[in-house]
């Protein structure tokens, strides 16, 4: 990879200066293709951090009336006691129409605060046509 100090002319700095720049020059594709990954990465941080809640896709969302207790776990401040009060509180108020019709429903369940649904709010969608679960814990 040096060139052979033979061919090389002028002083000896100037030698030593012409092997350390041969060196280099494999180091530059390396530093480009990390500066690359790291512009690449930087807008995908820029993306994530500054995506909306209601940019999200309604797939990702939850329905409070079919949703299984992994499901509900998913929602911020429901862990598995919630989830199960939750599924619960749909087995026994089934009366041919779903027991949730919009998020303020929820605070029927015991446990369950405005502050709660607040954080959960943007996460969940109510379909009223859809048949109602009456299994969900898994």
């Amino acid at each position: 990879m040096y060139a052979d100090e033979s061919n090389l002319r002028g002083t000896d700095a100037q030698a030593r200066t012409r092997r350390t720049v041969e060196g280099l020059q494999g180091y530059q594709a390396v530093a480009a293709v990390c500066l690359l990954v790291l512009v690449f990465l930087a807008g995908k941080v820029w993306v994530l951090e500054h995506a909306k809640p209601a940019d999200a896709v309604l797939w990702d969302r939850i329905n409070p009336n079919t949703a299984s207790m992994g499901s509900l776990m998913r929602l911020e401040g429901i862990g598995p006691v919630r989830a199960l009060q939750i599924v619960e509180y749909r087995r026994h108020e089934a009366a041919g129409r779903p027991p949730f019709e919009k998020a303020d429903d929820l605070e029927k369940v015991s446990g369950i605060g405005p502050k709660t649904v607040f954080k959960i709010a943007p996460s969940l969608w109510f379909d009223l046509t859809a048949p109602q679960a009456n299994e969900g814990i898994e």
